[in-house]
């Protein structure tokens, strides 16, 4: 895309942030399988992650509102029908997704904070439901 080479910190932003979510993604899916295996580590890695992609998010949605968005928007009211379209669909695919990770991010540190869940995987006892193999007596 050519907006990329006019804009160096949008070609940037770009190539960073593309390894960054990959890096966030991978630390966030390692945190949630320890979650599911009741480590009491994974509470604090999805934590760190879910905050730290947070951030990610909030950067990302200024700078696409910054150089990206503004340049979309200008083809909404170009003469050629398809670049209308395609910038149309492009403006609706950033909002939506500064949308839904925000909210969903937002929701797991919302559940993760809730005293409840905190006390399934911190203290002695944390893990002692997989020592029975899972049998209650």
């Amino acid at each position: 895309m050519q907006l990329h080479h006019d804009h160096p910190v949008l070609e940037a932003w770009t190539t960073i942030g593309n390894a960054a979510g990959l890096v966030l993604g991978v630390g966030a899916t390692i945190g949630g399988l320890r979650l599911l295996r009741r480590d009491p580590r994974g509470l604090g890695l999805t934590r760190t992650f879910a905050v730290a992609t947070l951030v990610y998010i909030s950067l990302g949605a200024l700078v696409s509102g910054t150089f990206l968005a503004p340049a979309t928007a200008a083809d909404l009211g170009g003469p050629d029908p398809e670049r209308q379209t395609f910038a149309l669909v492009l403006l609706i695919t950033m909002a939506s997704s500064v949308v839904f990770f925000l909210a969903f991010y937002s929701g797991v540190l919302a559940v993760l904070a809730r005293p409840g869940v905190r006390a399934r995987f911190e203290g002695p006892s944390a893990r002692s439901d997989d020592a029975g193999g899972g049998v209650e007596s």
